[in-house]
């Protein structure tokens, strides 16, 4: 999740997904997201968990493919080696 991707975020008794919204910010590492939300019109803070990516933003999809050129084989198998230790 990146900042600008549209999101649907997870009601509070847990079931189903309702209120959509921007993600504001995340933070990778607390796993939590700033999320504006279009129903209530408000700004929450909510773990990723209890989120649900709809649509990415279109800088983010162009950054994305950007990196993914960028890196070879060679790299991304020495990532995912890291990964596993």
């Amino acid at each position: 999740m990146y900042t600008g991707d549209l999101v649907r975020c997870r009601s509070i008794d847990g079931d189903t997904y309702g209120d959509v919204g921007v993600v504001l910010e995340y933070k990778k590492w607390e796993k939590i997201a700033t999320v504006h939300l279009q129903r209530s019109n408000s700004k929450k803070r909510i773990a990723a968990r209890d989120i649900e990516l709809l649509k990415r933003a279109p800088h983010n999809v162009e950054r994305l493919k950007q990196e993914a050129a960028e890196k070879t084989q060679a790299t991304i198998l020495e990532d995912l080696a890291k990964s596993q230790l």
